[in-house]
């Protein structure tokens, strides 16, 4: 017999995140992953799994080119700033 589920492509996948309740908490409501059922439902949170994973280090490399950006902006002004006052 083979296990069909759906995973939701629209809206929150982990639900709201201030309502309170973590991830972990809804594992622990749920059967553990050593069982069939419980099996189940950890492959169908796999792509869920994976796609937040993947949008976090997104984020997380996003966020390391804007503070390289403007590191490099401010290395750029103090060097016109250092050239300026050589002419002066």
């Amino acid at each position: 017999m083979v296990a069909t589920t759906v995973v939701p492509t629209t809206g929150s996948l982990y639900g709201d995140l201030n309502n309170g309740a973590t991830r972990e908490e809804e594992f622990s409501d749920s059967e553990g992953c050593d069982s069939v059922s419980g099996l189940s439902t950890c492959l169908a949170d796999l792509p869920a799994s994976f796609w937040f994973f993947s949008e976090s280090l997104r984020r997380r490399e996003l966020a390391e080119m804007e503070m390289m950006k403007s590191r490099e902006a401010l290395r750029c002004e103090a060097k016109k700033r250092t050239i300026e006052m050589e002419v002066k």
